[in-house]
């Protein structure tokens, strides 16, 4: 299975062109255009193909991949186990097997009119679309990211378990506003609202517009999204911070600014990461941005000489308790175009690193790793992260180390055909009857002796073996010539 790259293609298309005559370059031109199509003709027909699996360093579960009009599950060795029409930005399973993710009217990209829950069957359980009206149709205007209560960032931890029934539902959404202090053009301002799961009434929590001051533009960027208004932030990512080692609410005692209940988003034309206050408190308001990472990652800066520059990012969370690595923040950097002005990297990184001070604690990346776009990481229980190179459709598993120890892909594999959004794994236990008879996270993870495994097999501080030593990539911010496709 092919896994090729833009740069890849524009070094040998455009070689091809410089070197060799008019005739023998138009040869070239149309022999990688039928690979293209061939090759995209793979990736619609939903190919999985397994690349590589050491049964003995991985993870076994299952893997959950959301593409656009469907979401599959596969196991292990590449089989799909299951499969459902639904549009999945981002797909997400509940432990009787029942998933939820979107359909109805609009773009994945931008927002759909509904919240949609499927049974293992497919059969709908359970959907939402009263949150506003859109052309007189009412709609849930929800993008990107959506939370169910018992799990804060929406994947396996000891002990946390989403509500399959019942609860409530933490919500990305949409609403259109005019506010000639941010912008003299329309916006699609993001919001965060809560939908009570039995009777359906949803109550807004956030509103990004009414906080555009305390997201750190300077004068420069403050105009530069006055001239683009529109999808000025593009969220992307919404979750609960959850427990943590931080902050205490029961005994008040530790930093509030990671009270539970807080909200960590993503901006990915903005370049922030940032933690909303939503506790009462004698400290912050409610609502307001009590912690921030970025626009400015400038050298001086703590984040810009700690972090280095982070460009069009995704999926930011706090790694939940139980999972190596908790309380830190874990994201996938994608490179890529954004930013106000815009910064251009050609690389992508997946970075942990510490909330209070900033230190990397770990990070991945390599010469061939690259999602401009999309894309997400997972914390595994035994210390691996799963990772999803979005814009290729290569999903692979490393450990602490930067060993992968497995890998598949979706489709094709050629970058921009490449269409994941999120790829989750998924205990075994989740999975109705557990087809591939693997383990019960649930065993292996949870109670005294898997604590003490996991104490074990925690990842290295900075030294020798840690990734944090590979010889650094280039990651000096460029300015873009030329945009990249619409960001997702």
């Amino acid at each position: 299975m092919f896994h090729l790259h833009i740069g890849l293609l524009k070094d040998k298309v455009l070689g091809g062109m410089e070197t060799k005559p008019r005739k023998s370059s138009s040869v070239l031109l149309t022999l990688v255009s039928i690979l293209a199509i061939l090759l995209a003709c793979i990736y619609s027909s939903g190919c999985i193909s397994l690349t590589y699996y050491d049964p003995s360093k991985a993870c076994n579960g299952y893997t959950l991949i959301s593409n656009d009009n469907a979401a599959k599950l596969i196991d292990m060795e590449g089989n799909i186990i299951n499969t459902w029409t639904i549009n999945s930005f981002p797909v997400k399973m509940f432990p009787n097997g029942s998933i939820m993710g979107q359909g109805g009217f609009g773009e994945a990209r931008l927002e759909l009119s509904e919240l949609v829950q499927l049974s293992w069957d497919g059969e709908e359980e359970w959907k939402f679309t009263d949150w506003d009206d859109v052309d007189g149709v009412m709609s849930a205007r929800v993008h990107h990211d959506f939370q169910k209560d018992g799990s804060p960032v929406g994947y396996y931890a000891p002990g946390q378990e989403p509500q399959a029934y019942g609860g409530k539902v933490l919500v990305l959404g949409k609403a259109d506003t005019l506010d000639p202090e941010i912008s003299d053009k329309p916006l699609m301002d993001d919001v965060a609202y809560e939908v009570d799961w039995e009777t359906k009434e949803a109550t807004l929590l956030w509103k990004a517009s009414e906080h555009f001051d305390e997201l750190g533009f300077d004068e420069e960027g403050k105009q530069l999204v006055n001239d683009r208004g529109g999808d000025y932030l593009h969220i992307n990512s919404l979750s609960r911070i959850g427990p943590n080692r931080w902050y205490d609410p029961d005994t008040g005692v530790g930093d509030p600014r990671f009270h539970p209940d807080n909200l960590i988003m993503d901006a990915r034309e903005a370049n922030i990461i940032w933690i909303a206050n939503m506790a009462e408190s004698d400290e912050y308001g409610v609502g307001e941005i009590v912690w921030r990472v970025g626009p400015d990652y400038s050298p001086g800066t703590p984040e810009g000489d700690k972090l280095g520059q982070i460009v069009g990012q995704h999926h930011a969370h706090m790694i939940q308790p139980g999972l190596p690595g908790e309380g830190n923040i874990l994201v996938f950097d994608n490179g890529g175009a954004a930013g106000y002005p815009f910064i251009f990297r050609w690389t992508s990184r997946i970075l942990e690193f510490d909330p209070i001070t900033l230190d990397l604690i770990w990070k991945y990346e390599s010469e061939n790793f690259f999602s401009y776009y999309i894309s997400s990481a997972q914390r595994l229980p035994n210390g691996n992260t799963l990772i999803d190179e979005g814009s290729t459709g290569r999903i692979f598993e490393v450990t602490p180390e930067g060993e992968i120890v497995w890998e598949c892909i979706d489709g094709a594999g050629i970058q921009t055909l490449g269409r994941v959004y999120r790829a989750y794994r998924v205990p075994p236990e989740w999975v109705p009857g557990n087809p591939s008879g693997y383990t019960a996270w649930s065993e292996l993870y949870e109670g005294p002796e898997a604590v003490e495994e996991t104490l074990l097999n925690e990842e290295p501080e900075a030294g020798e073996g840690s990734s944090l030593n590979e010889p650094e990539l280039e990651t000096t911010p460029q300015e873009l010539e030329e945009p990249l496709p619409e960001p997702v």
